[in-house]
């Protein structure tokens, strides 16, 4: 009788500590916005089973027993972090760089020849829709090796276009043009400058904010075509 009392206590501990590991992991994963539950659920049953041995091996005073399978408990742990640790380093990269960084859903981010807006964060790589609409997933420790650019929509991404203009060309009237060309591209606080002189014509440098980046080429063809029409225009 006092055998099964011993082996119920212990099955009612080892439930227990099964049930609070995996409620206080899930409202931690919850709070990041990963899902790592499977890895977590694996780790809290693999405890619960071995507190449940312990104490059945104490209980019985076989002291070589708990010591054995404390042993077997940290090796399984530590060759279940070293099987993971790909996924782990991604996994923290990835907090880094939200947490650093700031990225979120909805930004702008190019990386080498990876350009679009980044639709979901994953736990460990960021999914990325580029012009074609096609999914890109990008692993965050891509993000920490190498250099990257991320636009946000309500801060906008500049666009420059140098344009150059022949001697004689009626500035006024090019400039009214690709005003009109910048109104019709949607491209906000749209400015002229002048960048540079010679004694051929002047480059203007047309900027303006784009709240799209992936329309940047489009909205560069825009204008080069608008500017040189009215320049071919009037030679």
């Amino acid at each position: 009788m006092s055998d099964i009392y011993v082996v119920f206590i212990a099955l009612l501990i080892a439930a227990a500590i099964y049930i609070a590991a995996r409620v206080e992991t899930s409202r931690f994963l919850e709070k990041l916005g990963v899902d790592l539950g499977a890895l977590f659920s694996g780790v809290s049953a693999l405890l619960a089973a071995t507190v449940f041995l312990a104490i059945i091996s104490l209980s019985y005073n076989v002291y070589a027993l708990f010591v054995l399978i404390l042993i077997l408990f940290i090796f399984a742990v530590a060759g279940l972090l070293i099987s993971m640790r790909d996924i782990l380093s991604e996994y923290f990269a990835g907090l880094f760089i939200a947490n650093v960084h700031g990225l979120r859903v909805g930004d702008f981010l190019r990386i080498g020849d990876v350009a679009g807006y980044i639709i979901a964060m994953r736990s460990t790589s960021l999914i990325i829709r580029d012009r074609k609409r096609d999914l890109v997933h990008v692993p965050y420790s891509r993000l920490i090796r190498g250099s990257f650019k991320v636009v946000r929509i309500e801060e906008g991404h500049e666009v420059l276009v140098p344009i150059f203009v022949p001697l004689g060309a009626d500035l006024e009237e090019i400039k009214r043009g690709l005003k009109s060309a910048a109104d019709e591209a949607g491209l906000e606080e749209f400015r002229v400058d002048v960048m540079r002189i010679g004694a051929r014509g002047v480059v203007l440098a047309t900027r303006g904010l784009l709240r799209d980046p992936r329309r940047e080429e489009e909205v560069k063809y825009l204008l080069l075509d608008r500017a040189y029409s009215l320049i071919f225009k009037q030679s």
